[in-house]
């Protein structure tokens, strides 16, 4: 692995020479995110983050609720963090730093984003991105807690993995269950929220950093826009909605107004629209409902 890169390798000593468990993200500089079955049961003591040919000792290890995910607290500081962002379903993710016994880089297609249908093997049910994985290989063991890297935005860390959808096979020489092409990992800025540090890394894109709150805010709006409005007495005097259907394509717009905007650092105190300020905007929004398109949308 490069030497600059924030991805590393999880070493835990549970004899007498510490092994190779899995992979990990610096999220700070003396911050890593793992998956938990990794470093489960281990003390601190028995962790090491090895990055860049250096192996950091860990100071403490914190458990996720909800989540197959651990927070490694490191005893120095390391560098440079991970450039960290949400998944768009379609784009192709990397995880460069192979496994030791594998050594393959995995490479694929993410097939779905945020799913809310799956158990993990340790009874989470926490969200998780489906991974479609190019490789054939005959297991993915070892590649646990590895970050999941989006190239064409900057090498973007998008998840962390925490494991494989078994297959099986009728065939004997087989050997009955295997490893499917098919790998889960949790949303990055749901690991974030799950150790407490959705409010302290800052989660970014290439274009710069956005904060968690951005993100949240934008999606919010997104959702409470493309609702139904009981909106009588909330408009400016001349002020008329559009079509439902232009309303919400105005929607999509505004939500991703307010990510490019925070992406490059712009703090905006209004939001253009026509003829409404962000105040006139929060007011509509407190009015909004989910029930469907309502008088004035054209429903």
């Amino acid at each position: 692995m490069a030497p600059d890169s924030p991805l590393g390798r999880v070493l835990v000593t549970r004899g007498r020479q510490p092994a190779s468990a899995g992979g990990a993200v610096l999220v700070a500089p003396r911050s890593v995110l793992t998956a938990l079955h990794v470093v489960k049961g281990a003390p601190s003591d028995h962790i090491r983050f090895r990055s860049g040919g250096r192996d950091l000792a860990v100071t403490a290890v914190r458990e996720a609720a909800g989540h197959d995910i651990a927070l490694l607290t490191l005893g120095e500081d390391c560098g440079p963090v991970a450039v960290l962002s949400t998944a768009t379903q379609g784009e192709r993710w990397s995880v460069p730093v192979p496994n030791q016994a594998a050594g393959a880089h995995l490479s694929g297609g993410i097939s779905a984003v945020g799913r809310t249908d799956f158990t993990d093997s340790y009874g989470n049910t926490g969200r998780v991105h489906q991974l479609r994985v190019d490789e054939e290989l005959k297991g993915f063991g070892g590649y646990s807690g590895s970050g999941v890297m989006v190239p064409g935005r900057g090498d973007a860390v998008v998840g962390i993995l925490i494991e494989q959808q078994p297959e099986v096979l009728d065939r004997r020489e087989a050997g009955g269950r295997v490893a499917s092409n098919v790998l889960y990992a949790v949303p990055v800025e749901d690991a974030l929220a799950a150790v407490g540090l959705a409010d302290v890394v800052v989660r970014q894109n290439p274009q710069g950093g956005t904060p968690d709150t951005a993100f949240a805010m934008a999606h919010q709006e997104y959702r409470l826009l493309t609702a139904a409005a009981d909106v009588d007495g909330r408009l400016p005097a001349g002020a008329a909605l559009p079509p439902f259907d232009r309303f919400t394509e105005a929607a999509g717009q505004l939500a991703g107004t307010l990510e490019a905007m925070y992406a490059y650092g712009w703090q905006p105190t209004v939001v253009l629209t026509p003829t409404l300020t962000l105040g006139e905007w929060s007011n509509l929004l407190l009015r909004y409902k989910a029930s469907g398109p309502g008088p004035g949308f054209g429903g």
